[in-house]
């Protein structure tokens, strides 16, 4: 998939992308203490835990029902 987040990525407080996951990367808590430039990358770093991917479909809408698992 094209939207993943950045394995390597350490953001500026020593937290992987996945620790985002459920926290809102657009407006964090304050307290936090997170400056601009850090949380630019995180949403640039994280897409995936920060929920930024557009949605995708599994199948077209019309040929989902012959696509049964099994």
């Amino acid at each position: 998939p094209a939207c993943q987040d950045d394995p390597m990525f350490i953001d500026e407080k020593g937290y992987f992308c996945d620790t985002w996951i459920g926290d809102d990367c657009t407006n964090p808590n304050p307290i936090w203490g997170y400056t601009a430039s850090g949380l630019e990358a995180i949403r640039a770093k994280c897409k995936r835990s920060c929920r930024l991917c557009p949605e995708m479909e599994i199948c077209p809408k019309d040929d989902c029902s012959a696509r049964a698992p099994g």
